[in-house]
């Protein structure tokens, strides 16, 4: 009984990732193959196993770390040979979002995979909650728990982005910013300055600025 078990559940995993999506549910969310909340370091190391180049490596002053690779670790799509790289966020050292972006050689492959993406997410969560077109863009937005997904595409450039974002973790960071927008942010002056172009301003040490 427990080797029939060990063999369904085998499958199962195996079907879940060779259909483009590993199982996202409310306890461990991982559909592009990364473990929301999990920290940077982790990603890091999972992504050089799976012998992925990292190509962008930064952190900005809002504490959000972005990291970029070549490929991904779970295929999307059946087309191959087409460009695709994954961007991973971090919000305190916790992933908060995670995307591929596809670059298409042709509109003939575009439609094509942008069809089987859809496909793929109607099947597995059903009709978009929103829809919008802006010039050259389309976007589809579902809400899943715990979840966002955003399914973008542009058609004069031939690229799609299909991005998921984890609630919780942006949750934290909206309101961290709030927080700091209400306090206001303390700056160097001199640092300021350099950023606002205006060298000629007076200000003590300890000078306290709002962002807008």
């Amino acid at each position: 009984m427990k080797t029939l078990f060990r063999i369904v559940f085998c499958l199962f995993v195996t079907l879940t990732i060779t259909t483009g999506f590993v199982t996202a549910d409310s306890t461990n969310p991982a559909p592009l193959g990364f473990e929301f909340g999990m920290s940077d370091g982790d990603a890091k190391k999972q992504i050089k196993n799976n012998g992925h180049n990292i190509i962008k490596n930064e952190m900005d002053s809002k504490k959000v770390r972005t990291i970029i690779f070549e490929g991904v670790v779970v295929d999307l799509t059946e087309v191959k040979g087409i460009d695709q790289k994954t961007r991973l966020e971090f919000f305190h050292n916790k992933l908060m979002s995670s995307a591929v972006m596809i670059k298409t050689s042709d509109d003939l492959e575009f439609i094509d995979i942008q069809n089987e993406l859809l496909k793929q997410i109607v099947s597995r969560h059903g009709e978009p909650s929103a829809t919008d077109n802006m010039f050259s863009y389309d976007i589809w937005e579902w809400d899943i728990e715990h979840l966002g997904l955003v399914l973008s595409a542009n058609r004069d450039k031939g690229k799609l982005k299909l991005e998921y974002t984890y609630h919780p973790v942006a949750s934290t960071k909206v309101e961290s910013e709030l927080n700091l927008k209400r306090k206001g942010e303390y700056r160097h002056p001199a640092d300021q300055m350099f950023k606002d172009g205006n060298f000629s301003q007076q200000g003590g040490p300890g000078t306290r600025t709002f962002t807008p």
